[in-house]
């Protein structure tokens, strides 16, 4: 079948098969369908995945760990208990770390974030003030941290910059502290949002 005729120089007339529109237009479709891009521009393909079973062994780990496992008998956030709040903060992150397809130590992910807020107090019970508490216990949690495991740069700096910038002088200096820092900040807005649970969400 000839399709629509195009005029060249005198005498000459040239046919554009409709088999080759169809196949541009088709070429163009494919090509719409598989160019999938995250929002920052990356490929979905070619994002970074990090190690999950090597994540959540780790969290594991710690989770089992009966003097880790003490925070349970403590809460924040309006009656969550902190246990479960770590845990969360650690896989929120982590799952943000997929999404934004960052290469991550997975293992000093899980530590740093299940830890971050291993200071072992109830703030109202002990009768210390917000604004102390905020600025004082990130370094508490990591003097505790570092009696029940074995902490690198970054798990040290994950607990330590957790609530910057109320702690201005304690940046985030990698990427798994900016990810706890992040999902901290998430996560405590939305137990404050939901009220108590004793159980950390499955983020």
């Amino acid at each position: 079948m000839q399709g629509k005729k195009r005029i060249g120089p005198p005498g000459l007339v040239h046919i554009i098969p409709l088999d080759r529109k169809r196949k541009k237009a088709h070429d163009t479709a494919a090509h719409k369908n598989t160019d999938r891009s995250d929002p920052a521009g990356k490929r979905v393909e070619d994002l970074k995945r990090n190690d999950e079973q090597l994540f959540y062994r780790a969290l594991a780990e710690l989770e089992q760990n009966p003097l880790v496992r003490r925070m349970d008998g403590f809460t924040q956030h309006r009656g969550n208990a902190t246990l479960g709040h770590c845990r969360a903060v650690a896989v929120f992150s982590f799952r943000m770390a997929q999404r934004l397809g960052w290469d991550i130590d997975e293992k000093a992910l899980a530590t740093g974030a299940m830890l971050h807020d291993y200071y072992l107090y109830n703030r109202k019970k002990e009768r210390i003030g917000g604004v102390r508490h905020l600025c004082n216990h990130p370094a508490l949690a990591l003097r505790n941290a570092e009696r029940v495991a074995v902490l690198g740069r970054k798990e040290r700096n994950i607990i330590r910059s957790h609530m910057w910038p109320m702690t201005p002088l304690q940046l985030p200096r990698c990427r798994e502290a900016w990810l706890v820092t992040l999902a901290d900040k998430y996560c405590a807005a939305r137990e404050f949002s939901r009220g108590k649970r004793r159980k950390g969400p499955a983020v």
